[in-house]
């Protein structure tokens, strides 16, 4: 497996971009004939189900399931491009039996909301984010979920691949806090690619440790919901599909 040099103090800057690119490129041999849906999940573990329609400027709903660790985030996506939308939430379980959702919401570049859902499970919630030019609907199902449940879409879904040049170009960044901890693991992504190759739903599948999904998910979610792949094939022509993205992170002192 490779590793990474720690940084030392003087050498943070440059060198977190350089750990995050060398831990994409250490991983690819390990998932590249795996489709998503056949990721080992920790037996025991708890899920939080997210059935979610996203809708632009009242156009067609697009549906999305995604299935996240609490507290670990996740991402959706619509849209393409400047008119591309993505909603980044963490999902939370409260001692009342309800579910938290914190989101960030995006617009091309731009942050155009921070919105905040609380709502009992499996009970529909909506929110609607604007901006000047265009406006997102988004409706959120959000239930409770066992360790062994897979997403609609990877049961019935072919296998994606990932276009591994965009891990050179735009790799995840470790995480600053991470590198000052000597924290390290790895995470699994399961990420939903539609027919043209564009990420569309993006959530941690398995973590090792445990706690390296809570430590390294923002990153990865950030980093694979840029990135490109090859898209499935049904009947020779391209189609939707899930793929297993694996993202090491691992330092070595100097």
């Amino acid at each position: 497996m490779l590793k990474q040099s720690l940084p030392g103090r003087a050498r943070y800057a440059c060198g977190i971009g350089v750990v995050g690119l060398m831990a994409a490129c250490g991983s690819v041999a390990v998932w590249a004939a795996q489709p998503a849906n056949v990721v080992a999940r920790s037996a025991g573990a708890p899920r939080i189900r997210g059935d979610i329609a996203l809708r632009i400027d009242g156009g067609a709903e697009h549906r999305l399931t995604i299935l996240t660790p609490p507290d670990v985030e996740f991402a959706v996506a619509d849209g393409a491009d400047a008119d591309r939308w993505e909603v980044r939430g963490t999902a939370s379980l409260r001692d009342d039996g309800t579910i938290e959702l914190q989101t960030i919401v995006r617009h091309g570049d731009a942050v155009a909301g921070e919105p905040r859902l609380i709502t009992p499970d499996g009970i529909s919630a909506a929110l609607q984010v604007e901006d000047a030019t265009s406006k997102l609907d988004a409706s959120f199902v959000l239930s409770r979920a066992n360790a062994s449940a897979v997403t609609p879409q990877a049961a019935a879904s072919p296998t994606a691949t990932e276009d591994l040049s965009f891990r050179t170009m735009q790799p995840p960044r470790y995480p600053l806090a991470a590198v000052k901890a000597h924290q390290q693991g790895r995470v699994v992504l399961q990420v939903h690619v539609d027919e043209s190759g564009t990420p569309r739903a993006a959530q941690v599948a398995e973590s090792v440790p445990a706690e390296a999904a809570q430590v390294f998910s923002a990153a990865s979610i950030a980093a694979a919901m840029q990135w490109r792949y090859n898209p499935a094939t049904v009947n020779g022509k391209p189609a939707p599909g899930d793929v297993a993205v694996p993202i090491d992170y691992r330092l070595v002192d100097d």
